[in-house]
């Protein structure tokens, strides 16, 4: 099988189940895949030979677009084998846990964050405020001191 032939047998695959740009996106991907390990030097049928059938990689990446794994650009393409999998649909590797996050829920967390930075800030204003006010006549007193005995206020 050639690249063009393979690429077209993808495209066709996916063409009318999921969207444009996710069919565009995906064939873009394994063209730029096939054109990069054949400048490292390997020949095109050992490439899809590794490959395999399109109409097989155009049906997973199917389902997965219809379980909602792969959303648009932000799509990442990982490999996981089915006891990497929870219960819960996340995936486990080496004791690290990845989980997705909705949209909503990160706006949630964006929100909060603010929140707390500006809660923070406030309260440092009020803790400079409250230092300048309890120490006002002190700091005054310094400012006349450091006026009066200034060499440079006179040029």
């Amino acid at each position: 099988m050639t690249t063009e032939l393979f690429l077209s047998e993808l495209r066709e695959a996916m063409e009318g189940s999921v969207s444009p740009s996710f069919v565009n996106e995906n064939v873009r991907y394994y063209e730029e895949y096939i054109a990069t390990e054949e400048r490292k030097g390997r020949q095109e049928e050992e490439i899809m030979e590794e490959l395999g059938d399109p109409r097989l990689i155009a049906r997973t990446l199917i389902d997965t677009a219809e379980r909602g794994v792969l959303r648009g650009p932000e799509a990442v393409y990982e490999e996981a084998a089915p006891e990497d999998e929870g219960e819960d649909g996340d995936f486990r590797d080496s004791g690290m846990r990845i989980t997705r996050v909705s949209g909503g829920k990160a706006a949630l967390v964006l929100v909060c964050i603010l929140l707390i930075f500006i809660l923070v800030f406030v309260g440092a204003l009020f803790l400079i405020g409250s230092f300048i006010i309890a120490f006002w006549p002190a700091l005054l007193a310094a400012a006349v001191i450091w006026w009066i005995l200034n060499p440079n206020r006179y040029e």
